[in-house]
């Protein structure tokens, strides 16, 4: 688990929102074979839309491979 801030350079919208704001995250990691490990994450952006109170959440999931 971990805190920090989501923030946007330039115009635009990411998948955490269309301005800066505070972030809460969380993820988890196993190995599933001595060289493959999945992992995922989920980052929940806080009043992170500028016009709305809206709360943004986005996902994060993959593999990777041990050399």
């Amino acid at each position: 688990m971990g805190g920090g801030a989501s923030v946007l350079l330039g115009d635009g919208e990411s998948p955490l929102g269309d301005q800066t704001a505070f972030l809460l995250t969380a993820g988890v990691e196993g190995a599933i074979t001595p060289n493959w490990a999945l992992f995922g994450d989920v980052r929940w952006g806080i009043s992170a839309f500028e016009n709305s109170d809206g709360q943004a959440v986005s996902f994060q999931t993959g593999a990777a491979f041990r050399f």
